[in-house]
């Protein structure tokens, strides 16, 4: 399977699909510097932002054909689900309670900067980020699904893997608690070939097109 191929089999589904690579782009350099409570941000995460996938490197893609098909199926599901619920509604719902902090910085104009500075703090801390954790937990269900179809990844093993990435400075810290239990479900309900992406009829067919090409 070709990476290209793969690309343009989702383009199908997402015609302003493009690829671009984090040691190329100044916004991810600018962001790689900001976000540093995630020091792999620049070399080992791949971020998806609208219909624009960032890879860390061109050979990051060349060397993990495995894990690019995965990932790459992965970050499909962020749009599909950008594309299901609204650009505006999963971006705030994703940054939220975090993007709190914005509109308390117009506080500015009406009150004193001693007053709006522990506020600002006060929406900066890693709360817990419901919305943010449901996006993600819906692909990784598909990681998980896409790891044992192609590669026989055994879903029990991961399992405690992606959920571990729902506690750490990765995500923000964005769910601390209860996401194992979820985990451990979705990876018994694998087993049984019955996906939780499966009971989503226009993302089941989203998912298999894309295996179908990565194989």
């Amino acid at each position: 399977m070709a990476f290209n191929e793969l690309v343009t089999k989702a383009q199908t589904y997402f015609p302003a699909l493009q690829i671009k690579y984090k040691d190329q782009d100044t916004l991810m350099k600018v962001l790689g510097t900001l976000l540093f409570f995630n020091p792999g941000f620049k070399n080992q995460f791949i971020t998806t932002i609208g219909n624009t996938i960032y890879w860390p490197t061109e050979d990051y893609v060349k060397n993990n054909p495995n894990a690019v098909s995965e990932i790459f199926i992965h970050e499909c599901t962020h749009m599909y689900d950008e594309k299901r619920v609204g650009s505006v509604p999963f971006k705030l719902g994703y940054l939220f309670p975090q993007i709190l902090a914005l509109p308390v910085l117009l506080l500015l104009f009406v009150l004193t900067w001693k007053i709006v500075l522990p506020l600002f703090l006060l929406c900066m801390l890693p709360w817990p980020a419901p919305l943010r954790a449901y996006f993600e937990r819906r692909a990784y269900f598909v990681s998980m699904r896409v790891g044992n179809a192609l590669y026989g990844w055994d879903p029990p093993a991961l399992a405690p893997h992606y959920a571990n990435n729902f506690k750490t400075s990765a995500y923000y810290w964005m769910m601390p608690f209860g996401e194992d239990a979820k985990f451990a479900a979705e990876a018994a309900n694998i087993k049984a070939g019955k996906p939780e992406s499966a009971s989503d009829p226009a993302l089941d067919k989203m998912v298999t097109d894309l295996m179908t090409v990565a194989k």
